[in-house]
């Protein structure tokens, strides 16, 4: 909604009123998501639960290999995809981080996001004592 050009005391509250309403049904619309979604697991029954999914965690950088980037998502390829075309991090896209050169896979969220935690926690030479393990050369790897 764009401002008018004369504000008033009316106008004012027209506008907060606006705002006010655009969060509150944000949050309703996340709700009706919510109980969509608890309705679905629980016509699936209660015994069975939804497949786990994969979960990764890699780590990008730059040509020159001076920056590193930790990351977490549940399509590698895709979110790759999205750092190169300059979609996501700022940080990715402010350093020019474009070439994964590590990752490592879990079957739970919880343990993948633990370990992008530790690693962010790790000196350099941690790191890239970890990476050569995997890839001694440093090359980008293709996915």
């Amino acid at each position: 909604m764009p401002l008018p050009f004369l504000i008033t005391k009316n106008s004012k509250k027209r506008m907060l009123w606006s705002s006010i309403y655009r969060v509150e049904e944000t949050r309703i619309y996340k709700h009706i998501l919510i109980i969509l979604n608890c309705n679905r697991h629980a016509e699936l029954g209660s015994a069975s639960h939804p497949t786990m999914k994969s979960s990764f965690v890699y780590i990008l950088t730059n040509t020159y290999r001076t920056t590193f980037y930790i990351g977490v998502t549940s399509d590698l390829k895709k979110r790759i995809t999205e750092h190169i075309e300059g979609f996501g991090s700022a940080f990715i896209k402010r350093y020019n981080l474009k070439d994964l050169i590590f990752f490592e896979e879990f079957s739970n969220i919880n343990q993948t996001i633990e370990r992008e935690k530790q690693l962010k926690n790790w000196h350099r030479e941690w790191k890239l004592n970890l990476i050569r393990e995997q890839n001694p050369s440093l090359s980008t790897l293709i996915i």
